[in-house]
């Protein structure tokens, strides 16, 4: 057939969503004053088109429907912001509103035939679509489903009475017990013979309307609770506060909480500090008139023996406020240290008890000294500096300090940082994936063969701090640690002749094979094989640094990580420390300061492939997550239920807290054969933090050195059949 152009003149404008009715067709299109769209009206016959909308140029008509004379589309008030469905009579030329419920939730695609009118709308609880309809021309009373019971709780077999309580005149009724039973009665009896908690739901309808009500857990046929709980926090130093979340089930009229270090709670969702470092288990026994039941969370909260420092920006001599668009900043030279750098850049030095050491403030516009002592000016950065933090226990301790950059003065801000040696088991765990699967928001973007060992964790939690500032984390090392937990690769000497002498740098070392020293020096080192009968063989070999394999690893909110590049300052032989400095340009959260090992050979090879193809367990997360940026406030995800376990009816039971373990992992590494130096896989080496035991991981390893073991034997196998022998 021929195909016609019906909106010729509206080339450079959208014209869409077209329903034809008979003679007439109805669509929607673009304004082109205003670029918004209109509902118009197309009559084949007379080819006319009539503007449906007038009056409407500040807002959007969509969604267009027709039948049977009577057009209907989403629009907005004229009078208001709210959207509502509108409905054009043709015969008449009159458009009015559709009245329905919910006028302020916004109505799409809708759709007519005859004098029904459907439409779908979001719930503005659950987020989901419904679908509702309304019939023309007829008023009938709105209808609103609910009802009660006589018994909510009681012993099973349970033998409960409903009666329908709605509003309106329903001619249908449709009961969902909950237990796979139903009834279309309007007031029915149904009872329960097995123990349990059973939402119960009414659906109920007319010619015009439905309508539906749903009371999850209404019914507690004879069963003690089912206990379940989370927490907001599960590291940290002390005093470290925890708040329990109870979400048990099933009509729990007691509770007993026992936080795993002598105390306990019988509030429902208790507050508790814990003041001393360990690992602690959390128990909940929940009760009723029909039992008692525990759950308890294993060793999940974990409090650490570190170091705490505050920054506080509440510093007397140091105001802001708004003039026109800018924030001006006011300097008190009789309550703060100040240094006039030069006229655009002004140090202060606040008291020690606020928890920074220097702040560098610049002025695109310069300073103006108002007074002798007042100074005021726009600041543009704000670079801050925080005190030498220790943290470790040493005699002169391994220190941390860093730095932000701010554009602007968070006159209410707080930054509260948290550091403690080696790491959490989950932190262990969150560290080790990202330096083995990397990460393309960091800065560093290598990947590694593991996390050897973890040397701190700090953790910075901010308040009143705008955006994602960037920060620089400036830290030094107890050289000697490096030197233990460190990687490179582990070098072996080894020749194809028996008794053969190996000198390193003209030391006696060992008869081949043997291996070079793991606190060798940096640098080139010379290696001599000698044996009776045979010339000298030898060979330089150049011996990496360990201070090469510092990383850190920055955890972020939604549980994803960055490495940053890692870069080596300078030793100090008195305190015999090294110090490194990290940017991370996404801000504060929490940092791991890790050792990693290089990935390469087939074992490793094999490993990253298993552990892509079958994910390592990570130690359970009994509800936490971090905060990235530079607004660092943990956020937690729902809760963690946790297994329960009935027990006797007023027996309550006792948790002994976990102390903190520290073990070794090894993983045995092939023996080579080649005549010279050559350098293989190290033994990785975990220093942990308390209770570290990622099994889940080693069994990964077990896993690849199996598949590397038979995929040797296969090619054996192979080589023996193409050949007749070995």
């Amino acid at each position: 057939g021929n195909t016609t152009l019906i909106t010729p003149s509206s080339e450079y404008l959208d014209e869409k969503n077209p329903r034809l009715d008979g003679e007439y067709l109805v669509y929607q299109g673009m304004n082109p004053e205003t670029f918004l769209y209109e509902i118009y009206l197309y009559n084949l016959s007379s080819g006319t088109t009539i503007l449906l909308t007038p009056g409407t140029e500040n807002a959007n008509e969509e969604y267009p429907a027709i039948h049977n004379g009577t057009v209907v589309w989403i629009g907005q008030d004229p009078e208001g912001d709210t959207n509502h469905i509108f409905i054009y009579d043709i015969d008449s030329g009159i458009t009015h509103i559709l009245d329905r419920p919910d006028n302020e939730i916004y109505p799409i695609f809708p759709a007519i035939f005859r004098n029904r009118i459907v439409w779908q709308q979001q719930d503005p609880e659950t987020g989901y679509f419904d679908i509702f309809m309304a019939t023309l021309g007829i008023e009938d009373p709105p209808l609103v489903a609910d009802f009660s019971a006589d018994t909510l709780v009681e012993g099973a077999p349970l033998a409960v009475n409903f009666t329908d309580l709605s509003l309106g005149d329903p001619s249908g009724w449709l009961w969902n017990f909950g237990d796979g039973n139903y009834s279309v009665e309007r007031n029915p009896t149904h009872i329960y013979a097995s123990q349990g908690v059973y939402d119960v739901s009414l659906i109920l309808h007319t010619f015009t309307q439905r309508s539906g009500k749903r009371s999850p857990g209404y019914i507690f046929a004879g069963s003690p609770p089912t206990p379940s709980f989370s927490f907001d926090r599960y590291e940290g130093l002390p005093p470290l506060t925890v708040a329990f979340t109870d979400h048990s089930t099933g009509f729990p009229d007691s509770y007993m909480w026992n936080f795993g270090d002598g105390t306990s709670s019988t509030e429902k969702n208790p507050v508790h500090t814990y003041m001393t470092p360990g690992s602690f288990s959390v128990s909940l026994v929940t009760g009723n008139g029909f039992g008692n039941v525990s759950t308890s969370s294993g060793a999940c909260i974990m409090v650490m023996d570190g170091t705490r420092n505050e920054m506080l920006f509440d510093i007397p001599g140091i105001s802001c406020e708004e003039v026109a668009s800018y924030s001006q900043l006011t300097l008190n030279a009789s309550l703060v240290s100040l240094n006039a750098v030069d006229n655009a850049t002004i140090e202060v030095f606040p008291d020690p008890g606020y928890g920074i050491a220097c702040m560098n403030i610049t002025s695109a516009y310069g300073f103006t000294w108002n007074t002798p002592t007042l100074v005021s000016g726009i600041p543009m950065e704000l670079l801050i500096d925080s005190p030498e933090i220790l943290y470790s226990g040493d005699d002169y301790g391994d220190t941390v300090r860093y730095q932000i950059v701010m554009d602007e003065y968070p006159a209410l801000g707080h930054i509260q940082t948290s550091i403690w040696e080696n790491a959490t088991q989950n932190d262990y765990a969150s560290f080790n994936h990202i330096a083995i699967f990397g990460n393309t928001s960091g800065t560093d973007t290598s990947r590694y063969s593991g996390v050897k060992g973890v040397a701190f964790t700090a953790q910075f939690e901010c308040e009143n701090i705008s955006g994602p500032s960037p920060a620089v984390l400036i830290f030094g090392l107890d050289s000697d640690w490096i030197q233990e937990y460190g990687w490179r690769k582990r070098v072996m000497a080894e020749s194809d002749q028996e008794d053969t002498r190996i000198y390193l740098d003209d030391d006696f070392l060992g008869f081949a094979p043997v291996e070079l020293p793991s606190n060798l020096s940096a640098g080139d080192h010379r290696i001599t094989g000698t044996k009776n009968g045979f010339p000298d063989n030898v060979s330089v070999v150049s011996i990496a640094d360990k201070k090469d394999s510092i990383r850190v690893i920055r955890l972020m909110g939604d549980g994803s990580g960055e490495i940053l590049t890692t870069e080596f300052l300078y030793h100090d032989p008195v305190k015999n420390m090294d110090y490194f400095k990290a940017e991370s340009p996404h801000g504060f959260s929490t940092f791991g300061v890790v050792s990693t090992g290089d990935a390469g050979n087939i074992f490793q090879i094999v490993q990253l492939l298993l552990r892509k193809l079958i994910p390592p367990t990570l130690p359970i997360e009994y509800g936490i997550s971090r905060g990235g940026g530079g607004g660092v406030s943990s956020t937690y995800p729902p809760p963690t239920t946790i297994p329960t376990t009935s027990i006797p009816e007023g027996m309550l039971p006792t948790v002994t807290p976990v102390e903190p373990s520290e073990p070794l992992h090894t993983v045995p590494t092939p023996d080579t054969t080649p005549w010279q130096s050559q350098e293989i896989s190290p033994t990785p080496t975990n220093k942990l933090g308390a209770g570290l035991t990622p099994l889940p991981d080693l069994l990964i390893q077990e896993i690849a050195i199996v598949f590397v073991v038979i995929l040797v034997a296969a090619m054996l196998v192979l080589r023996w059949q193409r050949g007749g022998g070995f």
